[in-house]
């Protein structure tokens, strides 16, 4: 292009932008490296993701990237339950990323599932007299998920553990939480005695008059049957309400 007077102007040459990868952060904070030289229970959580996901993207390296993923879901268990779609609204997320950090969380699922397993079975023919032990172990079972669960715990009746089973997902009603459904279960399993319980997404703990009301309800069927209703037990992920500790059983 030239200007009035007949000469070329020349225009600098515009940087293009690139896609920033963990190269373009220093060598010793690099989370590759990091792992290497010090062991991966160095690195923090958006490091940690930015080893699932390896490159960043225009204007923002991998570390920016992964920070942010986490920093918008709320917190690194919220992003462990995000879908497909959820992922990919993310800048920098595409469907090959979403889905290696996808593979990541369901593996972490997995893990959690047998460690679960696990401790069932050292929990079998065990006595439990408080329940501190339940909750934990109920919590760790549902800690990836949103949803209601409605769990029945069996006993035998020197209030020995039989085994923890899951009734339904979902809002607890009249109509999902039924006695025909509950107690088919605890007979199967010989139980003598049985707790309920089920989560709050929510984080309040207080009972509801719909939950008083099925507590009721299946108190009265576990007479009829000979199984004792001993407790009711509503958690959250950092708290618990049990009915019997507050006498409402």
């Amino acid at each position: 292009m030239s200007n009035l007077n007949g000469k070329k102007i020349k225009y600098p040459k515009l940087e293009r932008e690139k896609n920033i990868t963990v190269k373009d952060i220093a060598k010793h904070e690099r989370p590759r490296e990091k792992i290497i030289n010090y062991g991966v229970q160095y690195l923090n959580n958006a490091e940690l993701i930015a080893v699932i996901l390896g490159s960043g993207t225009k204007g923002s390296n991998v570390i920016e990237t992964a920070n942010n993923l986490i920093n918008s879901s709320g917190s690194l268990s919220k992003l462990l339950k995000s879908t497909i779609q959820e992922l990919t609204k993310h800048k920098g997320i595409g469907k090959a990323k979403a889905c290696q950090l996808l593979a990541l969380f369901e593996i972490t699922r997995r893990f959690n599932s047998e460690l679960v397993g696990i401790e069932l079975e050292r929990l079998k023919e065990k006595e439990i007299n408080t329940p501190d032990i339940l909750v934990e172990l109920i919590r760790s079972k549902i800690i990836f998920d949103n949803r209601e669960h409605f769990y029945l715990i069996s006993f035998d009746a020197r209030n020995r553990f039989i085994a923890a089973d899951e009734i339904s997902q979902g809002s607890m009603t009249a109509s999902i939480v039924h006695p025909r459904e509950t107690f088919e279960i605890a007979i199967k399993r010989q139980a003598v005695q049985v707790v309920i319980s089920h989560n709050h997404p929510s984080g309040d703990v207080k009972p509801s008059d719909q939950d008083i009301s099925i507590t009721k309800r299946l108190a009265e069927a576990g007479n009829i049957l000979g199984i004792k209703l001993i407790d009711h037990i509503i958690l959250s992920k950092t708290a618990h309400f049990s009915f019997k500790e507050n006498e409402l059983i």
